[in-house]
């Protein structure tokens, strides 16, 4: 069965219109659900500004203790509140990483030796150490003591000393060899 030219052309038209008009119809679907999540985000913003959090605040603060705080607050908003001593070393901590419900935040004295290779550290005291600390600890060269600190600027502080593995080169194996300098709770 031959077709005519005519019938082709015909043919293509309409199998053209076809498919505009269904990318049409995703195009119009596709702003609805940018549209949609827009606004979700924006009432997620109005509900966050209602959830309230809990840290405690410790070391070279003038009020020490447990403060309640709006979700989304940061390490800086609640040092405001419980005054930082002159002896804070600020060098240390993040003041702009974001707080999270139940949290404990340590601020270290000024060249205050966190780590000497002979006490256990807990993991407060483990997210301030610098690189050269970190060296203290029987398996951390340079190169790893690197990446930790890289790690942590990028991800903020440890949650778990079990998150040292996400670290690149520390397995399950290097990890059990750390462990044992650890206040794990």
């Amino acid at each position: 069965m031959k077709l005519k030219k005519k019938e082709i052309i015909l043919l293509i038209i309409a199998l053209s219109l076809m498919l505009i008009i269904k990318l049409v119809d995703e195009v119009k679907i596709h702003y609805e659900d940018k549209k949609n999540l827009v606004l979700l985000k924006e009432e997620l913003k109005t509900n966050d500004k209602n959830l309230k959090i809990k840290v405690y605040i410790l070391g070279e603060v003038e009020k020490e203790g447990s403060y309640e705080l709006d979700y989304g607050s940061r390490i800086e908003d609640v040092t405001k509140i419980a005054v930082l001593k002159d002896t804070a070393d600020l060098t240390r901590i993040n003041l702009v990483e974001y707080l999270e419900d139940g949290e404990k935040i340590l601020i270290p004295k000024i060249d205050e030796q966190l780590f000497d290779g002979k006490n256990k550290l807990s993991l407060e005291k483990f997210n301030l150490l610098k690189a050269k600390e970190l060296l203290a600890i029987p398996g951390i060269g340079q190169v790893y003591a690197d990446r930790i600190i890289n790690y942590r600027n990028k991800n903020g502080s440890f949650k778990s000393f079990e998150e040292l593995m996400n670290v690149k080169g520390i397995g399950e194996k290097k990890y059990e060899n750390m462990k044992e300098y650890f206040i794990i709770e």
